[in-house]
């Protein structure tokens, strides 16, 4: 049976900038495989020179438990690349002969249980600035018209999620509410007391859990205390370390926040004051990253939601490290855009694409994000920080 097929509406607008771009893909340091059939094409190429000079390019590693082949990188650099910057199998022999991953980046397609994903990875320049563009579609995945079952727990979920994210109200109270909902739905699970009615209950109602967490935030009793901020705001920063630092604006990663943050050994006090620090930068930075985009957290997480699975798929079923894949590097995007503002005194929209695809960058789609949330178990604990998401913007 055909798939039905979720698609991102930004898809037919995308257009590669090649050497215009401004951080293109072949000098991103990524482990680019090369898949068997590309290399079997180029083993047969008639330029003697030319097969040398690809062939010489891979190296054969181990990765995932089998061998693959990879392209040798120089430095940050594709050792493929021309003088120019330009692909040289691109240029020579046509994107034909390009290995899968580099014919395909950015776009993505993955197949699930309920349905195809065809998407666009953020952490390309291009898809970013296209998402968070002024004229980007309000919904972002074109759905098609699917008879699901209403008591499908999956089915339950999603319209959840989905009604969640396009309330009206502040993104930190629509995070609120999600988890808030996933912390009661796991310990029920926890329980063995989760039921179908159960779950239709939890997932019924979402004006009024989202209007409760908004006059919470609003009273500022969603606030957390300084220490427990300073712990959550250090975890989100060393997603930094989990990926590659070098990946990141220096001007956030050179920050004396940011040498705060890598201290490795801290006391209670020292989280109270990082607490205390993040406080200002955010205070002083929010109506600058208010004029960026009218709910980017909003849109961030309606395309990383979709594109990661969350909630019809959760990865190894873990709703919760699922809804943490997600909004962690939303909150690094944010503190990015507060330390940058510290550090220049304004934020421009380029700001906001270049907070985007770093921070996507660090993952490189390798699940690395996930690796760290899962060996965190601290960071589960959704009801212990969900006042540091009340600090969303």
């Amino acid at each position: 049976m055909d798939l039905p097929v979720y698609r991102l509406k930004l898809l037919d607008d995308f257009r590669c900038l090649a050497g215009d771009c401004p951080d293109d893909c072949c000098g991103s340091d990524w482990h680019i495989d090369v898949d068997g059939e590309t290399v079997a094409r180029w083993q047969t190429l008639e330029d003697a020179t030319l097969r040398e000079r690809l062939l010489g390019a891979l190296e054969r590693v181990e990765a995932d438990g089998r061998e693959v082949w990879r392209l040798v990188m120089a430095g940050r650099r594709c050792t493929l690349q021309d003088p120019d910057g330009l692909c040289m199998v691109h240029a020579r022999l046509g994107p034909g002969f390009l290995g899968r991953v580099c014919r395909e980046y950015p776009r993505q397609s993955r197949d699930f249980t309920t349905r195809r994903v065809e998407t666009l990875a953020l952490s390309c320049p291009e898809v970013a600035r296209l998402v968070f563009s002024a004229t980007a579609p309000a919904e972002p995945f074109a759905r098609p018209e699917t008879g699901r079952d209403p008591d499908d727990p999956a089915a339950i979920l999603e319209n959840f999620v989905g009604r969640v994210l396009r309330a009206r109200a502040p993104a930190a109270a629509r995070v609120v509410v999600m988890a808030r909902m996933l912390v009661e739905m796991s310990r029920r699970a926890a329980e063995d007391r989760l039921t179908l009615d159960g779950l239709k209950g939890l997932c019924g109602n979402v004006r009024k859990p989202v209007e409760a967490a908004t006059r919470e935030l609003r009273s500022g009793r969603l606030r957390p205390d300084s220490e427990t901020a300073g712990r959550f705001w250090t975890l989100v920063y060393r997603l930094t370390s989990v990926g590659k630092k070098e990946r990141i604006d220096a001007r956030v990663t050179g920050s004396p926040l940011a040498r705060m943050f890598e201290r490795e050994e801290k006391s209670e006090s020292d989280y109270a004051a990082l607490g205390t620090e993040v406080k200002r930068l955010r205070e002083a930075a929010t109506n600058a990253v208010r004029a960026l985009h009218p709910d980017p957290a909003g849109r961030y997480l309606a395309v990383k939601f979709t594109s990661s699975g969350f909630p019809f798929a959760p990865f190894a079923d873990n709703y919760i490290a699922a809804f943490l894949f997600a909004v962690l590097p939303l909150s690094f995007i944010q503190l990015y855009l507060w330390i940058l503002y510290d550090a220049k005194g304004s934020l421009e929209p380029a700001d906001l694409v270049n907070a985007v695809y770093q921070t996507e960058r660090i993952d490189a789609h390798s699940w690395r994000i996930y690796r760290y949330i899962v060996d965190n178990p601290a960071i589960l604990h959704l009801d212990r920080y969900e006042g540091c998401f009340g600090e969303l913007l």
